[in-house]
C-alpha cells in the first residue's frame, strides 16, 4: 500500500503544480487584461473625444452650409435685379437713340427751314436794294 501512497502523493504534488501553474498563467492572463483594459479604456476615451470633435466639425459645417446657402440665395436675387435694371436700361437707351434720331429729323428740317429763310431774307434785301435804287432814281 505504500506504493499506492507514494503514488499518490506524487500524483497529488503533480496536481497541485499543475495547478500553481494554472493560478500563475490565470493571475498573468488577468494582469494582461487589466493592462488591455487599462488600453482599451484609454482608447474608447480617445474615440469619445473624436466622435465629440467631429459632432462639432459636423455642426459647424452644417452652419457654414447653411449660411452660403442664404449667400447664394441673396447672390441670385441680386443677380434678378441686376438682371430687370440691365433690361430697363437697355429699353432706356434704345428710347434715347430713338428721340435722338428724331431730334436729328427735326434739326435737319430746321436747319433747311432756316437756309431758306436766309435765301428769301437775301432775296428780299436785294429786292429792297433794287426798290430803293429805283424809288431814288425817280425822286431825283
Amino acid at each position: 500500500m505504500d506504493g499506492v501512497w507514494v503514488n499518490m502523493t506524487n500524483t497529488h504534488d503533480a496536481f497541485e503544480r499543475k495547478l500553481d501553474t494554472e493560478f500563475k498563467q490565470l493571475n498573468n492572463s488577468i494582469k494582461e487584461l487589466d493592462k488591455n483594459d487599462k488600453e482599451i479604456t484609454s482608447t474608447v476615451n480617445e474615440l469619445r473625444q473624436y466622435q465629440i470633435r467631429t459632432m462639432r466639425m459636423s455642426e459647424r459645417l452644417a452652419i457654414n452650409v447653411t449660411e452660403q446657402e442664404t449667400r447664394v440665395q441673396e447672390l441670385s436675387k441680386s443677380n434678378s435685379n441686376i438682371s430687370s435694371r440691365a433690361t430697363r436700361l437697355e429699353k432706356g437707351y434704345t428710347e434715347m437713340n430713338n428721340l435722338m434720331k428724331a431730334l436729328q429729323a427735326v434739326d435737319g428740317v430746321q436747319n433747311a427751314s432756316h437756309q431758306d429763310l436766309q435765301s428769301m431774307q437775301s432775296r428780299l434785301k436785294e429786292s429792297l436794294t433794287t426798290v430803293n435804287a429805283t424809288m431814288n432814281e425817280k425822286v431825283k
